[in-house]
C-alpha cells in the first residue's frame, strides 16, 4: 500500500504536473473496493481521489477481481452510468416538464465522532449540479453564507425570479433551522417563500398502506398517503402500473414532513412529486433508491469531506458534476 502511494505520486509528477486537466478522466483498476478494505487502503483511496480532484479529473475506480470475474457484464452497465455522469452527461431522468426552482439538499455523515454535513444545490429538476459544499460541524453561519450565494447566483443566472425555496434536509424544523431562515432573510431582505422537507434516511415499517387490488401488495411508486399534519408516506418502489408483468420487489415507505412559515399555502402534491421526480435522477447504478439524491448526493459528499484531510477543491469537476458516485 505504501508502494502504490508512492507509484501514484510519482506517476502525477512525471505525468499530470498542472491542476488543469478539464478532458481527463481516470478509470484506476487496482485493489480498492469501497466500503470492504483496510483503513491504509481507504486513505490511499481518498489519496487518490482528492490529488486528482485538484487537477480537475474526474475517476471511476474499478476492482481488479471483479474484471476476472465471470459476472463482470453485472457491473459494466453500472460503471458506464457512473461515467457518463461524471462527465457532465445525463444518464436519464423522468419525462417531466422543465422548471427552474432553487433546490438544496444537507445531509450528514459522523467520521470518528466528528459530524459533517454537506450539500447539494440544484437550480433545476434536471439533474445538474450547480454547487457543492461541505462543514465539519453545525457552522450556522457559513451555511446561511452559502445559502446567501446560491440564491444570488440563481438571480444572476436566470431571468425568471424565484419563486422559492425548497430545501431537503435529514433534520426536523429546529432552533437551527430558525436562525438560518432568519440570517438568510435579514442579509437579502428575503421575501421568497422557504419550504423544508425532512426526508427520514430510514425506511417505516410501523406506518405503512397496502394495495387491496394487487393482492395488498405496496401501492404504484410514486403513491403518496398523508398520515399527520404536514406527514407524509411515499412509496418508492418499482411498480410502475397498476397490473405489473412481472413480480416486482416490495419497497418499504419513506416518511416526509413538510415545514412552512408565515401561513405559506402550499401544494403538497407538487413538493412531494419533486422528491420523488429527484429520487429518478440516482445514477450510481441501474438500481433506483427511495432517497432523492438531493440527500443522498449530500451524504456523499459528507463522506468525502470527513475522510479528505483538507477541504473538498473547488473547481469546476467538484462543483458542477456527481464526482463523488
Amino acid at each position: 500500500e505504501k508502494s502504490l502511494k508512492e507509484d501514484f505520486y510519482k506517476f502525477l509528477s512525471e505525468n499530470l504536473p498542472g491542476n488543469n486537466y478539464e478532458n481527463y478522466f481516470v478509470i484506476l483498476i487496482g485493489p480498492f473496493k469501497k466500503g470492504n478494505q483496510s483503513d491504509q487502503l481507504n486513505k490511499l483511496y481518498y489519496c487518490i481521489k482528492k490529488e486528482l480532484l485538484k487537477k480537475n479529473i474526474p475517476s471511476q475506480f474499478v476492482y481488479y477481481k471483479n474484471i476476472r470475474s465471470d459476472y463482470f457484464h453485472f457491473y459494466l452497465p453500472n460503471i458506464a452510468i457512473a461515467i457518463i455522469a461524471k462527465l457532465g452527461g445525463i444518464p436519464w431522468k423522468l419525462k417531466e416538464q422543465s422548471y427552474k426552482e432553487l433546490i438544496i439538499g444537507f445531509n450528514t455523515k459522523k467520521i470518528n465522532d466528528t459530524k459533517y454535513i454537506g450539500s447539494a444545490v440544484f437550480f433545476d429538476n434536471q439533474g445538474y449540479l450547480k454547487n457543492v459544499n461541505s462543514y465539519e460541524g453545525e457552522d450556522l453561519n457559513k451555511i446561511s453564507s452559502d445559502l446567501k450565494q446560491a440564491i444570488k447566483t440563481f438571480r444572476e443566472e436566470n431571468s425568471e425570479e424565484l419563486k422559492r425555496v425548497v430545501i431537503h434536509t435529514y433534520n426536523p424544523y429546529g432552533k437551527a433551522e430558525r436562525k438560518i431562515e432568519g440570517l438568510l432573510r435579514k442579509g437579502l431582505e428575503l421575501d421568497t417563500p422557504l419550504v423544508y422537507i425532512e426526508i427520514n434516511d430510514v425506511k417505516t415499517t410501523v406506518e405503512v398502506c397496502f394495495d387491496e387490488d394487487y393482492d395488498y401488495g405496496m401501492p404504484v411508486s410514486g403513491t403518496y398517503v398523508k398520515t399527520g399534519k404536514d406527514e407524509y408516506l411515499l412509496f418508492n418502489n418499482t411498480r410502475y402500473r397498476k397490473k405489473p408483468l412481472r413480480s416486482v420487489t416490495e419497497e418499504w415507505p419513506i416518511k416526509l414532513r413538510i415545514y412552512t412559515g408565515n401561513n405559506i399555502i402550499f401544494d403538497e402534491k407538487q413538493l412531494i412529486s419533486q422528491v420523488y421526480e429527484f429520487s429518478r435522477l440516482y445514477w450510481r447504478g441501474l438500481k433506483q433508491r427511495s432517497q432523492p439524491v438531493t440527500t443522498i448526493y449530500s451524504k456523499l459528499i459528507a463522506d468525502y469531506a470527513g475522510n479528505f484531510d483538507e477541504l473538498i477543491p473547488k473547481n469546476k469537476i467538484t462543483q458542477k458534476t456527481p464526482w463523488f458516485l
